[in-house]
């Protein structure tokens, strides 16, 4: 079975779903600004353990981060949707807000997990 490689667009996908910028990025991971800019390009590839710690700061798998995350397939509770559907309601202040106290709570519980 052969998988399209997807590594450029899944990389630009967590960095926006992270808020972070590609010098952000490149100083988590131990590479410069550029080094990034060209992943996103799809004009290179880091070695496996760079993409070990993307996919470790992300909090997905290696797998999920070569070839990408076809969420479309996951099927959302009524709750998730109404969630989702107020969220898309807000301002950028609002989504900012819930945004902030979403990754509170998801640092807490991956505390309390340990």
């Amino acid at each position: 079975m052969n998988r399209e490689i997807k590594f450029a667009s899944t990389v630009e996908k967590y960095m926006r779903m992270n808020g972070l910028t590609m010098k952000e990025l490149g100083e988590k991971v131990g590479r410069g600004e550029s080094t990034v800019s060209m992943w996103i390009a799809n004009k290179s590839t880091p070695p496996m353990g760079i993409v070990q710690k993307l996919a470790d700061l992300f909090g997905v798998t290696t797998d999920i981060m070569i070839y990408g995350d076809d969420s479309s397939d996951i099927a959302l509770t009524d709750r998730e949707r109404k969630h989702l559907e107020i969220y898309r309601l807000l301002d950028d202040k609002g989504q900012h807000t819930v945004d902030t106290v979403t990754q509170m709570e998801y640092e807490r519980v991956k505390k309390d997990n340990k």
